[in-house]
């Protein structure tokens, strides 16, 4: 799976294809962080990163902010819901993601901000000449296995 990874999913030109993500969030937590002050209120540094972290992997990898603006107990939230789905045998929400994926692509309609790593899983799960071969239960498997280490 490390060969996979860094020859397609995270190798280089693909991670810096998504620098638009990373640049968004950090600009979100910066405003976050300057509405705080200016309110006189006091912050939780280690919180606002972890969040901030959680939506950068998740627009990068899913298309989707999973922690919005303001939440406070959403990170906990979110990740006692993974918990209880790993226990509940690993249906993370994966399988609708994978859905909005594929409709997409039948559709022909494209992202303006490229393709995320769910965008380039199911495109070698379907490409018969691919060095490794994925199904979708694999490509689920490996999201719930990102998620889980997020939360370690």
């Amino acid at each position: 799976m490390k060969k996979f990874c860094m020859t397609r999913p995270l190798k280089t030109s693909q991670i810096n294809q998504l620098v638009h993500v990373r640049e968004d969030e950090m600009k979100k937590l910066v405003e976050s962080m300057i509405n705080i002050l200016k309110q006189g209120e006091s912050c939780d540094l280690r919180q606002a990163i972890m969040t901030m972290t959680n939506n950068v992997i998740c627009r990068m990898s899913m298309s989707t902010r999973c922690l919005a603006d303001g939440a406070t107990n959403e990170a906990r939230e979110i990740k006692d819901l993974v918990l209880q789905v790993s226990l509940l045998g690993g249906k993370l929400s994966a399988e609708r993601i994978i859905k909005e994926h594929e409709e997409k692509k039948m559709k022909g309609t494209e992202r303006s901000e490229g393709m995320d790593l769910m965008d380039i899983l199911l495109e070698i799960s379907r490409d018969p000449n691919a060095e490794m071969k994925l199904t979708k239960k694999e490509i689920k498997a490996f999201f719930l296995v990102s998620c889980f280490q997020l939360l370690l």
